[in-house]
């Protein structure tokens, strides 16, 4: 499974399950929204510094966003 769809999958996850619209977690984020957008949809990948905006925008750590993405990897390896 490609790393690129885990982090869109993980960031629509977690921005769901904190009830945050995808238009305020780029605003909180400083993010353009269309950029957000393209993100959750695989459309393109983060930078180390996009991933420390949204996840200060998702108000917790990077090295916890990344562990999230870490452990989305790890399931979809064990199901492939």
């Amino acid at each position: 499974m490609n790393h690129k769809i885990q982090i869109g999958e993980v960031l629509k996850k977690i921005r769901q399950e904190k009830h945050i619209s995808q238009e305020k977690l780029a605003r909180d984020s400083s993010i353009n929204p269309t950029s957000m957008s393209k993100l959750e949809r695989n459309i393109c990948e983060p930078s180390l510094e996009t991933i420390f905006l949204i996840a200060s925008g998702l108000d917790m750590k990077a090295s916890e966003f990344v562990k999230e993405i870490e452990e989305s990897l790890e399931m979809a390896r064990k199901h492939e």
